[in-house]
């Protein structure tokens, strides 16, 4: 379950970002998971298991925009 609250936080209200990353892994030529949460702030580590070179390519509209080539597995 996700919850995405846009208004109604207490005034000055803050919360912690998780010190683990999210880790997005590709996996026989799919991302795995499929769909995942992520705080603002928090890590996104993107990995590749498979034996074969894959590109990363982020559409970001509100972030920065990327498209890089990633080594096999690793």
């Amino acid at each position: 379950m996700f919850v995405y609250v846009k208004t109604g936080l207490p005034a000055g209200a803050s919360y912690p970002k998780p010190a683990t990353p999210v880790v997005l892994d590709q996996t026989g030529c799919h991302y795995v998971p499929h769909v995942f949460g992520i705080m603002v702030g928090q890590t996104l580590q993107i990995k590749n298991s498979d034996g074969i070179l894959h590109n990363i390519k982020a559409k970001g509209t509100k972030n920065r925009p990327f498209n890089i080539s990633q080594p096999t597995r690793g």
